[in-house]
């Protein structure tokens, strides 16, 4: 992290002054909580690059404000905050897989790039809270977005999102998920054979996070979390 000018505070610091340990940017994604603990409640996510009011610290954290909102992030970077270091579990998509996946569309805007899953990670978080978000499906696919909510209890939301090729209008489509679904780990399990998908984990490639879906035809799709 590096300190940064007293501009920013018109931006992104308002509502936070005064900052009593100056200024910083985020050189990584972290996760904001309402105590110095992993077991404290998840405020958000913030970006890397984002610049936040550095309040006080305690220990290996650091208690920051952003637009008037105040939590506390780790400066830990030997153990990132979102995920532990783990195995596949036995219901992991991962598991000895020989399949691929699509991950992103080719730079000349013509198809996919394609990787193993085994060389995607399972992210395993200490806290069920920090899979909550917004995991959108790459242009094209049918399964456009999942939405991931663990309060009060797990409920997924999933939309399909097609193009008219002749109109080139936009359809949207909510596909019902009913009280089926069972979590085990970073696994989704899926009992309803009507269902739009089979499982879904939670994986990670690099510094992206990622919920990987197996689909009723057995084929998988990406989806990747949107920062907040």
């Amino acid at each position: 992290m590096r300190s940064i000018g007293i501009g920013w505070l018109v931006v992104g610091l308002w509502g936070c002054a005064p900052a009593p340990q100056g200024e910083i940017e985020l050189r990584t994604a972290a996760v904001r909580r309402q105590a110095p603990s992993f077991t404290a409640a998840v405020l958000d996510t913030l970006p890397a690059g984002l610049v936040v009011a550095r309040l006080k610290e305690a220990g290996s954290w650091l208690y920051v404000c952003y637009r008037g909102v105040r939590g506390w992030i780790t400066l830990d970077e030997a153990t990132p905050p979102d995920f532990l270091p783990g195995q596949p579990t036995e219901f992991s998509l991962l598991l000895n897989s020989t399949d691929s996946v699509a991950i992103e569309v080719n730079p000349d805007g013509q198809g996919f790039r394609y990787l193993k899953l085994g060389v995607l990670s399972p992210w395993l978080a200490p806290d069920s809270l920090l899979y909550a978000g917004f995991y959108e499906g790459l242009p094209g696919e049918e399964l456009g977005l999942i939405i991931v909510n663990f309060v009060p209890s797990l409920a997924l939301v999933v939309k399909r999102i097609q193009l008219d090729p002749e109109t080139m209008d936009m359809r949207e489509e909510q596909l019902p998920l009913g009280p089926e679904i069972e979590r085990r780990e970073n696994v989704l399990l899926l009992t309803d054979e009507e269902g739009p998908f089979r499982r879904a984990e939670f994986v990670r490639w690099g510094d992206k996070r990622g919920l990987l879906v197996q689909l009723p035809s057995g084929e998988y799709a990406l989806l990747w979390r949107r920062m907040l």
